[in-house]
């Protein structure tokens, strides 16, 4: 509150956000602003996109072959990430499509992997855990679905880093990736918490080819359109001179 008080202009990375900030009083519409569609960063579009080449490399790495359908989710891996749900949907889906991989990337910060991979059971043999990388770009270029099902969440980034790939996204419909998804274009928002939901929501993008492509399609104009760094750097830049000059 202190800091609130003592600053002139607010920068608030969503409108979801900046919503519930002003209905909690802790900030007032005339001095909180988001750049743009949100974000503070924006994405590097030279860094996040599509790649064919890096497709086909991480799945030989792998060992996913080609005509796979593979969920992502990059992430810490914490119970309030949603991965309990995750997996368990994934478990489901899996024992009716032997062509889905479920590629879990994150640092297991609570030591949850072990119970993870006991919960899949025979599905393990679909899924792929990497551990905390730099690179997270290239299990997204190598990806055809993202998936977020976050308690709760901050703006979202990973999401528009995916959409930035090419890949659309599963979220929970929370404050942060309500935002960052567009729902029934960019991707699929359903209840937080709900496996059924989640099942149902990853089963529709996966079954649905045509779908998916197009959401994919929409992802990525969407990325480049509103959430690129240049963009958001020059909106920043430009606030600066109005404060300033």
């Amino acid at each position: 509150k202190l800091i609130i008080f003592l600053n002139t202009k607010i920068l608030v990375d969503r409108i979801s956000q900046k919503e519930f900030l002003i209905e909690e009083n802790l900030i007032n519409a005339e001095n909180a602003l988001v750049l743009g569609s949100g974000s503070l960063s924006g994405v590097d579009l030279q860094r996040f996109k599509p790649s064919n080449e890096e497709r086909e490399a991480v799945r030989k790495k792998l060992n996913i072959p080609s005509n796979c359908v593979v969920f992502l989710f990059v992430g810490r891996i914490k119970k309030d990430k949603g991965v309990f749900e995750l997996v368990r949907a994934f478990k489901n889906i899996s024992k009716n499509n032997s062509n889905t991989i479920l590629l879990i990337v994150g640092p297991d910060e609570d030591n949850l992997v072990n119970e993870l991979t006991n919960i899949l059971n025979l599905s393990v043999k679909y899924t792929r855990f990497i551990d905390f990388t730099k690179t997270p770009e290239i299990y997204m270029m190598a990806s055809d679905i993202f998936v977020i099902p976050s308690y709760r969440e901050g703006f979202g980034s990973v999401v528009i880093e995916a959409a930035s790939c090419g890949v659309p996204s599963v979220g929970s419909d929370i404050y942060g990736l309500s935002d960052s998804i567009k729902d029934g274009e960019t991707g699929i928002l359903i209840p937080a918490k709900s496996e059924k939901d989640l099942e149902e929501a990853m089963i529709k993008l996966l079954d649905n080819d045509n779908l998916r492509i197009k959401m994919g399609n929409m992802s990525l104009h969407h990325a480049r359109d509103n959430f690129s760094q240049d963009k958001i750097t020059m909106l920043l830049i430009k606030l600066y001179e109005r404060i300033i000059l």
